[in-house]
């Protein structure tokens, strides 16, 4: 059989692109389906010799961002880098050793996440947060990576207006960093707030690079509606085995309906699986993930 050669090939291919009749451009990206599968370091967390800025004991048998990049590798999946298994003194060039390997290693790291407690601090406190968020935010670009997640805060806190545009302000700063680095905000429903309180934060925030890590697990009551209330602004999807039912009490999740909240929105971005329960967690995080991608709709 023929080929062409480069010059042909690169005129073909740009001809395809721009024709107005190309399969490529059949379907509008609103239309299209296609999350890819993650897991969140956070799965493995008893694992790391570093836990949110302290040493700790690791459970057997250990391991470190490398080891967590192979287990993604091992798995086909991309990676989320949980940013409390980072040593509190990683240097840049650390993080580009890391992003080399995950290169060669085939694994996307999808991103990254922190726990800033905006809505909590004040003064000095909160200027220290935000100063680590922005950091992380640069870090986050240096690893290749085009997501973050953050907290807009607990439910307790943003039910006090001048808590809630605190936090919102200090949002608001960040959005403009990562805005100038590329880099897409994820707020998470985190700490019992509803998805009501979470959309309007976000309509505060107003910001393109600012929409919603939304993780399947936390929502307090109601959680299959309140998903879907926010679904169709997620930029990263946290995945959990388990979610709260009307009585606060956690029951297995239902993964055909998680996904098919997904499906509805058309949903093509990064499903992160963040393993909580018990058991071996590289074990129940493996065979999580597999439930999971089967789901999706997600093949390999």
């Amino acid at each position: 059989m023929l080929r062409p050669d480069r010059r042909t090939f690169l005129s073909l291919s740009a001809a395809m692109a721009f024709s107005p009749r190309s399969s490529l451009s059949a379907a509008s990206p609103a239309e299209v389906f296609w999350p890819q599968a993650a897991v969140s370091a956070y799965s493995l967390r008893s694992h790391f010799a570093w836990s949110r800025g302290r040493a700790q004991e690791p459970r057997e048998p250990g391991i470190d961002l490398q080891g967590f990049i192979d287990f993604c590798a091992a798995h086909r999946a991309a990676a989320e880098l949980t940013a409390y298994f980072f040593p509190p003194d990683v240097r840049d060039d650390q993080l580009l050793q890391l992003r080399r390997y995950a290169f060669r290693r085939g694994v996307p790291i999808c991103g990254t996440a922190i726990g800033n407690r905006f809505d909590e601090y004040r003064g000095d406190e909160l200027e220290q947060d935000v100063a680590a968020a922005l950091r992380w935010i640069e870090r986050t670009a240096l690893l290749g990576a085009s997501h973050i997640r953050l907290f807009a805060g607990r439910a307790k806190t943003l039910a006090d207006p001048q808590r809630f545009e605190a936090s919102v302000a200090a949002v608001r700063r960040c959005a403009q960093h990562a805005g100038e680095r590329g880099v897409v905000i994820g707020l998470e429903n985190h700490g019992g707030i509803t998805a009501e309180t979470l959309l309007r934060f976000l309509d505060a925030v107003d910001s393109p690079w600012v929409g919603i890590n939304l993780d399947t697990g936390n929502f307090p009551t109601d959680p299959y509606t309140q998903l879907r209330q926010c679904a169709d602004r997620a930029v990263h999807v946290q995945w959990k085995v388990a979610i709260r039912n009307e009585q606060g009490q956690h029951e297995d999740a239902d993964f055909q309906r998680l996904a098919d909240i997904l499906r509805e929105v058309n949903y093509a971005g990064y499903v992160a699986m963040e393993y909580e329960a018990g058991g071996d967690a590289r074990q129940e995080t493996a065979a999580a993930l597999e439930r999971m991608k089967a789901a999706l709709g997600i093949g390999g």
